[in-house]
């Protein structure tokens, strides 16, 4: 493998390292978190980025994709905004290098975890100006993470009449629209009780 300054691409030893702050990273700001050119990837929880006073629109990416599924380089210029990840350690392969910044977790489904990461990167980059997430299962999440600083994009009032449904089902019967007999079902005494009044079969649905 060719010799990557990104922190968390593995690159082969050199002979003799020199101190990473001195190494010219073709980029305006330079990297001062790691602390040998070997530029492994971190232990969950650590942080990798390049330290410097930067002006740049801030987005933070909820990642958990691997290989070719979302090469955000496609569609967020890299040069013109700081893009921070927090990803999983299956997500790191299909990291592009030119992130400014990346915290890992163990999942990115886990609210306390990428809340954890998120302010870690607030704290290193500035307040986030979005919050992206491509995976259904991570939409929960960003929203939680906008909804705090009031970021724009999808709240999760918003993401609910997507994501619950029986949100979903009382948002389009309240719009008019038919349909089937529904109601909420904690538990199998709630399903007896519908099944009784509306007949079967029943369908039961998680709500998200």
């Amino acid at each position: 493998m060719t010799h990557n300054l990104m922190p968390y691409r593995t690159a082969p030893q050199r002979t003799a390292p020199r101190d990473p702050a001195t190494v010219p990273t073709g980029h305006p700001v330079e990297d001062t978190a790691c602390t040998s050119l070997t530029r492994q990837r971190r232990a969950p929880g650590t942080t990798t980025h390049h330290a410097a006073v930067d002006t740049r629109p801030h987005i933070l990416v909820v990642h958990r994709w691997r290989d070719e599924h979302a090469l955000y380089e496609n569609y967020i210029d890299h040069t013109t905004h700081r893009v921070t990840y927090v990803t999983t350690e299956l997500g790191w392969s299909s990291l592009p290098p030119a992130a400014a910044g990346v915290v890992e977790v163990t999942a990115t489904d886990d609210f306390a975890q990428v809340s954890a990461a998120a302010a870690t990167l607030t704290a290193l980059f500035g307040a986030p100006d979005r919050v992206v997430a491509l995976n259904e299962g991570d939409l929960d999440t960003a929203a939680g993470l906008r909804a705090r600083p009031g970021l724009p994009g999808q709240s999760p009032q918003d993401l609910a009449r997507f994501r619950d449904n029986l949100v979903m089902c009382e948002t389009v019967s309240a719009a008019g629209v038919r349909t089937p007999a529904f109601a909420d079902a904690p538990d199998a005494a709630a399903v007896r009780a519908f099944a009784d009044t509306h007949g079967r079969p029943v369908i039961v649905k998680p709500l998200l």
